[in-house]
């Protein structure tokens, strides 16, 4: 258990790295758009998946999709970062930490993990990489907005990476026996775009996982009925 948590406190902390980038020049120039073709409607893109089970998430307009990063321990799952134009980030890690009790409620070791991943920052800040570690916001939160399906359990917190004070979002609910993880972070001289950004962007893969978990049971009442 205790070789688990280091490992998941290892992977807390190749997070570090990216946050700290963001904050390193408060006046870096936003990223120029790239013309490139215009990507189908996320909502209308049918859900994907790999052969070994890893989700494929949409493109989303404004964002910049990384590639899957597998992690060599099972337990630990993948992850993709999406960029944004204005310098924001939103990471999605989709994982069992060794864990065979998520279920489907909020409670219990969901609850438990999105203490865990508040840990792991308090833990980064011990360290001195952050300073200043304030709670904003502790809630249930629906992932799409107050309009949302998908319920979650959501912390909002602030911090100072090198004097540059970050907005950070922690975002947890089940999936499959898995956790889906995302992490929102941004500085907060971006103000109210940033955050309308990430909005925009967590009301789609919402629609993703709707998509699947749609399939999914239709797919379950087409085998019944065979």
């Amino acid at each position: 258990m205790k070789k688990l948590v280091a490992l998941l406190s290892f992977a807390a902390l190749m997070a570090v790295a990216v946050t700290t980038s963001l904050a390193q020049d408060p006046d870096t120039k936003q990223k120029p758009k790239q013309e490139t073709p215009k990507a189908e409607s996320p909502s209308k893109q049918p859900p994907k998946r790999s052969n070994d089970g890893v989700l494929d998430f949409p493109d989303v307009e404004g964002w910049e999709k990384g590639s899957v990063v597998k992690y060599p321990q099972v337990q630990l799952g993948y992850s993709v970062n999406y960029d944004g134009d204005l310098g924001n980030r939103v990471s999605i890690y989709v994982y069992n930490a060794g864990r065979k009790d998520i279920g489907k409620s909020l409670e219990g070791a969901v609850k438990q993990e999105v203490e865990r991943a508040k840990a792991e920052i308090d833990m980064i800040a011990e360290m001195g990489a952050y300073s200043d570690v304030k709670v904003i916001k502790d809630e249930r939160s629906m992932l799409g907005g107050k309009s949302g399906k998908i319920e979650t359990l959501r912390k909002v917190l602030t911090f100072k990476v090198r004097g540059a004070e970050q907005h950070s979002e922690i975002i947890i609910f089940p999936f499959e026996g898995n956790f889906v993880k995302l992490r929102a972070t941004w500085p907060r001289r971006l103000g109210p775009d940033a955050e309308a950004a990430a909005a925009q962007l967590m009301g789609e893969i919402e629609r993703f996982f709707l998509m699947y978990i749609e399939i999914s049971e239709a797919t379950k009442v087409a085998a019944r009925l065979q």
